[in-house]
C-alpha cells in the first residue's frame, strides 16, 4: 500500500480528480513490479538521493517516490515538468540556498 507525505497530499488535493487518479495509479504500479522491471522510459533514479526515483506520470506530470525495503513506495512530491526543469537547470532560480 502507497504511503503519502505530506507534501504529496498537499499537491494531490489542488490536481484535478484525473490528474490526480494517474498519479496514484502510477505510483502504484510500481508496488506490483520488482525495481529491476520498473519501466526505464518513465522511472529513473534520482542519483544523489538514495532510494528515491522520478516517475514520468505523463508529459507535464512528474511523481517523485521513495522506494524503501523492496516494494514498500511513498509517494513524497508531485510536481510539474517545468517547475523540476527549473529546479535542476538553475538552482538559484527556485529559491534552492546554495
Amino acid at each position: 500500500m502507497i504511503q503519502y507525505h505530506s507534501r504529496a497530499l498537499t499537491v494531490l488535493s489542488s490536481l484535478t480528480d484525473e490528474d490526480r487518479r494517474r498519479v496514484i495509479d502510477a505510483a502504484a504500479a510500481l508496488e506490483k513490479e520488482p525495481r529491476e522491471d520498473w519501466p526505464k522510459d518513465r522511472v529513473v533514479r534520482i542519483d544523489d538521493l538514495k532510494d528515491f526515483y522520478l516517475i514520468r506520470v505523463d508529459p507535464s506530470l512528474r511523481a517523485l517516490v521513495r522506494a524503501e525495503n523492496g516494494q514498500r513506495i511513498e509517494l513524497v512530491d508531485v510536481v510539474r515538468k517545468e517547475a523540476f526543469q527549473l529546479f535542476r537547470e538553475q538552482p538559484q532560480a527556485a529559491g534552492v540556498p546554495q
